[in-house]
């Protein structure tokens, strides 16, 4: 939750964890108190795999996330020899949970024209 009260993100799960209704969310608080409704925070945050654990750094620049991100890797139809898997596993986005960051500035971008 922001620190002033006027928004709060939360992880969504619907289904399975790969559905695209999942991820982080956001809603905006109105100045009556009560919320808007929540709002998926897009591709830049929940792309390929839902985002989790979301929070704002302490200046309020930066929100920081955790995802499972798996890279894309074509099947060549050959199997894969131990050096490949080991650079697959030892790379980043290799499926096993980053921390990742984008501008707080998105929150301004999704808050609906109303409480702008």
């Amino acid at each position: 939750m922001a620190p002033e009260g006027s928004y709060i993100i939360h992880n969504v799960f619907v289904g399975t964890k790969s559905e695209t209704q999942s991820g982080l969310h956001i809603a905006f608080r109105r100045e009556d108190g009560t919320w808007t409704q929540t709002k998926n925070m897009g591709e830049a945050i929940n792309e390929k795999k839902p985002a989790m654990f979301a929070f704002v750094s302490y200046d309020g620049r930066h929100l920081f996330f955790t995802s499972d991100k798996v890279p894309y890797l074509p099947y060549s139809g050959k199997p894969l020899t131990y050096e490949e898997i080991t650079q697959m596993f030892n790379s980043h986005q290799n499926g096993s949970g980053d921390i990742y960051w984008v501008d707080a500035k998105i929150m301004n971008q999704l808050r609906p024209e109303e409480l702008k």
